[in-house]
């Protein structure tokens, strides 16, 4: 896990739900923004929880486009503007319908086939999602149309 999460509670979350992990598979590093693409490429998965609200459903995670570009299959939560249709459209991952223990244990049991998956095969696959000059392009048609 990259970033400034607080380890404990990390691992006391993962073994009420999921007691059979082996918390020996996970690594947390505290990185520098310089130093993030060397540990996307040290990772399997890229997860992206965002608290679901009215506001959320007009959001795209900036996370969820640098995971992609990395060919990091991602899990997510549902309700986070385009996440769903970005996942599903390019098979780039799995979406919790919600957060219950069910949901959870579906997503759990998803790792494996999606640790498999061909980093570069994603990264063409997700492509249009995540592609810099086609974003680009997009917002300069809407701004001429606009002006």
């Amino acid at each position: 896990m990259i970033g400034r999460h607080n380890q404990q509670d990390i691992i006391q979350s993962a073994q009420e739900i999921a007691p059979e992990l082996n918390l020996n598979d996970f690594r947390f590093v505290k990185a520098e923004h310089s130093e993030v693409p060397f540990w996307l490429g040290a990772a399997n998965i890229g997860v992206c929880f965002i608290t679901s609200s009215f506001s959320s459903l007009g959001v795209s995670p900036t996370k969820l486009g640098e995971y992609l570009a990395a060919g990091l299959p991602v899990i997510s939560n549902d309700g986070i503007g385009d996440v769903r249709s970005i996942i599903d459209d390019s098979d780039a991952g799995h979406v919790l319908i919600d957060f219950s223990p069910h949901s959870i244990e579906v997503a759990i049991k998803q790792i494996v086939r999606l640790a498999g998956y061909s980093r570069e095969a994603l990264r063409e696959r997700s492509r249009p999602f995540h592609d810099m000059e086609r974003a680009v392009g997009l917002y300069d048609q809407i701004y001429r149309r606009l002006a």
